[in-house]
């Protein structure tokens, strides 16, 4: 019983000390790099144009979360908030 206890730990130690090794390194210079002074991403979808949630049963709750998550984008993505500006201003 202690031999298989025994057995467990050491290749719970060499999996560790596997994990850290690859966590030391950090991430690639690559990324950091495209990560940092990348472009922001934009979303490729359009809202849906149905307005009637009786149909799609969304509720009350759902709408305000995807107001807010789309208050959240707008906050962090300042190109997509002026391309959204842009598109409101165009229809109307």
């Amino acid at each position: 019983m202690y031999e298989v206890l025994i057995l467990l730990v050491l290749v719970n130690l060499g999996f560790t000390s596997y994990i850290w090794r690859t966590v030391r390194r950090g991430p690639k210079r690559k990324f950091l790099g495209k990560l940092l002074n990348g472009k922001p991403i934009t979303p490729n979808h359009t809202p849906s144009s149905l307005r009637n949630g009786i149909e799609l049963r969304i509720t009350d709750e759902d709408r305000r979360f995807f107001s807010d998550f789309e208050m959240f984008a707008d906050a962090l993505n300042p190109q997509v908030r002026a391309k959204r500006a842009m598109a409101v201003a165009r229809t109307t």
